[in-house]
């Protein structure tokens, strides 16, 4: 049998990373940029050039250098759109 001291020893150690991952959940989901309209441009944009590319080594065709140089929400939906629509297009395994 446990006795007291250890149960508790165990307890935190088992609630301490749990705790530590809610915390880090709740920092990054503050940052509302998924809610820019610029993210939202730029992720229309990155799914563009994720349809578009046909080869590793070609180059975007849909995206604004001025937007993806200065702003992070479009930088960031961009990166997303080109992600989420590049995998959309693979053929499934079978």
């Amino acid at each position: 049998m446990c006795s007291g001291g250890s149960f508790e020893l165990v307890a935190r150690r088992a609630v301490a990373p749990v705790l530590m991952l809610l915390l880090a959940g709740c920092a990054m989901q503050g940052s509302g940029i998924e809610e820019s309209p610029n993210y939202s441009l730029g992720f229309g944009d990155g799914c563009a050039s994720a349809s578009a590319v046909t080869t590793p080594s070609q180059q975007p065709t849909r995206r604004d250098e001025e937007l993806y140089k200065d702003d992070a929400a479009y930088r960031a939906g961009w990166a997303s759109g080109l992600s989420t629509c590049r995998m959309d297009t693979r053929p499934a395994p079978f």
